[in-house]
């Protein structure tokens, strides 16, 4: 990068998300916001006129082409993030990408070789990870025996461009929330998922949009996982976790915001104002650029929240059990599960049409 103490950014998609990330980075002391680009102008323009950005970009191909951009921050629908992806990997530029890393695992394992061939660091946007809340649990709890998430929302509207499944991938791909933190605090690999799903809530297509995994773990921990949007509890909210072992646990709920702690007879309450983990969560990326480390919650913890979410979904449909082999600390993937052409073969520029605003708090 040109300076070891500054990281210049530019991010694509200004939407609701586009503007969560701005706002981290304008007021950090090492980052600087240079540009932003949307298909739309007009929320680019709205986007730089609030932080002060002197660029306001339509394309992506002018948008990665810049050469005042360290890193870029993707924040698109879903189904725009390979294209984008390979786009920044071939212009040279870091990247932080919103989850999920990418709707396939062909599709997230060809960004994460791009990076890697390109000796680029990008990092995925696990935000829950950097909770507060989590990192105590994970502190206090750090080799849980059982774990329990539940993500249950409202349901989705089916005009909703999440709820479309080459679009968003519905609403069981927000999942990869829930596994990623599952994986994250259970401090073992998962080996081993079996399923059972329904078709609840939306019945066009034939696309289950219920799901209940059991998890084994290499460590010997095992964890339920329940996902949908059959209707948010009241009092746990969308976000509930709770994790057993050694004598204690904890019940972390209000969007992983508030916890409950026990240890023997002793019990406490946690409890934070706000959601942090998103600040946490760019505030680590901007500190691992500038170490020229590694990033924490890096893409193959994208593709496994992926793979994950597709095997449950693939034992559910079949009815046996999914077995997932590791090389180290990475899972071995079918051959379905890769893609066979050069994952950095010159890209023509994206499509306009890939440059989309990611809207609605909900994803």
């Amino acid at each position: 990068m040109r300076s070891r103490s500054l990281v210049r950014f530019g991010i694509i998609g200004c939407g609701n998300m586009g503007a969560a990330h701005a706002e981290v980075i304008a007021r950090h002391p090492h980052a600087r916001l240079v540009a932003v680009c949307n298909r739309s102008p007009e929320p680019a323009r709205r986007l730089a006129a609030r932080f002060d950005v002197p660029t306001v970009c339509t394309d992506a191909e002018s948008f990665f082409g810049r050469g005042d951009l360290d890193a870029v921050v993707i924040a698109t629908h879903h189904d725009s993030h390979t294209s984008l992806a390979l786009a920044a990997a071939e212009a040279g530029k870091h990247a932080l990408i919103e989850k999920p890393l990418a709707l396939t695992v062909p599709e997230c394992h060809r960004i994460a070789l791009a990076f890697e061939k390109a000796r680029l660091r990008a990092g995925v946007v696990f935000n829950w990870r950097f909770s507060p809340i989590v990192t105590e649990a994970r502190r206090r709890i750090p080799h849980p025996s059982v774990l329990v998430g539940c993500m249950m929302d409202d349901r989705w509207p089916d005009d909703c461009w999440a709820q479309q499944p080459l679009v968003g991938g519905g609403n069981l791909t927000q999942g990869c929330h829930m596994i990623d933190l599952l994986c994250f605090l259970s401090g073992g690999r998962p080996v081993e998922l079996s399923a059972q799903s329904a078709q609840v809530t939306h019945t066009d297509g034939d696309e289950p949009d219920q799901l209940v995994t059991s998890i084994r773990f290499d460590n010997g921990a095992i964890a339920s996982w329940i996902q949908g949007d059959a209707c948010s509890p009241p009092r746990g909210s969308k976000y509930q976790l709770s994790l057993f072992g050694a004598g204690r646990s904890v019940e972390m709920h209000a969007r992983l915001r508030a916890a409950t702690f026990r240890d023997g007879r002793r019990v406490e309450e946690m409890r934070r104002r706000g959601e942090e983990g998103l600040s946490i969560r760019i505030s680590c990326f901007i500190e691992d650029l500038l170490a020229e480390r590694e990033p924490r919650c890096g893409l193959w913890d994208g593709l496994i929240a992926t793979l994950l979410t597709r095997r449950a979904l693939r034992a559910a449909r079949q009815g046996r059990a999914e077995t997932v082999v590791w090389d180290r600390d990475r899972p071995v993937l079918n051959a379905d599960e890769t893609w066979i052409e050069n994952p950095v073969r010159k890209r023509a520029a994206p499509r306009p049409e890939h440059i989309a605003t990611s809207v609605g708090e909900g994803v």
